[in-house]
């Protein structure tokens, strides 16, 4: 009797497989994590150890009724654990290879804006299904988080957003290298998120600031020409 492959729902390395019910209770955390984005120590506490391991164990097992469980216990910041542990355990890789490849390339003198604009147009053209829900919801996610974190009025804000998510976004790609530029071009990604909604206008965007770089190396080119 052969062996039946089955195929991930989302883009893993190695060989887990995550199905259809976990990715369901995935993007019920991420919804959850989203309405409550202000709650202090999100992504930074780990909380209740118990609370922890029991989402765990319910996104594991596919609980299509884990935002209920959520709501009644009030675990934001165990929740917030237990997605990146699940996405880190199962080597979940959110964006697709080609967008990987470009924010991890040295893209020396491109703006960090362009490459971040270039990446989540590779992500619409070649992301779609739950891959595309996944990925859309959990940028939409870290965009709320970078603009409205967890701080009190009172503290001085320091957006450490990107630097939390690169070890999520960067999988099994030696994500500490470089890692200040690879969590300013996840900044720009994350505040351009929202530009997935509207695909012509990221399609604007994008070619707004490649004209923008060709009139920079125009007038360096005049300038050294001149000397």
């Amino acid at each position: 009797m052969r062996n039946i492959q089955l195929k991930s729902v989302l883009e893993t390395l190695g060989l887990r497989v995550v199905n259809e019910n976990q990715t369901e209770s995935l993007l019920q955390c991420i919804d959850y994590l989203t309405e409550n984005i202000s709650f202090f120590g999100l992504f930074l506490s780990a909380g209740s150890l118990e609370h922890l391991e029991r989402i765990y164990k319910k996104i594991e097992s596919g609980s299509y009724k884990l935002y209920d469980y959520l709501i009644q216990t009030s675990a934001p910041r165990e929740c917030a654990m237990a997605v990146h542990r699940f996405i880190r355990s199962y080597k979940i890789s959110i964006l697709p290879a080609r967008a990987l490849n470009l924010l991890c390339a040295r893209n020396d003198g491109i703006p960090r804006r362009l490459v971040a604009l270039d990446a989540l147009n590779l992500l619409q053209h070649e992301s779609s299904g739950m891959r595309w829900q996944f990925a859309r919801a959990y940028l939409d996610m870290m965009q709320q988080l970078t603009l409205r974190g967890y701080l009190t009025p009172h503290e001085i804000r320091i957006v450490i957003s990107p630097y939390l998510a690169v070890p999520v976004i960067f999988p099994g790609r030696s994500s500490l290298r470089n890692v200040a530029a690879k969590s300013a071009t996840l900044m720009e990604m994350f505040l351009s998120a929202h530009l997935l909604d509207d695909p012509e206008a990221l399609s604007a965007e994008l070619h707004k600031e490649i004209a923008k770089l060709h009139r920079r190396r125009r007038m360096v080119s005049r300038a050294e020409e001149s000397e």
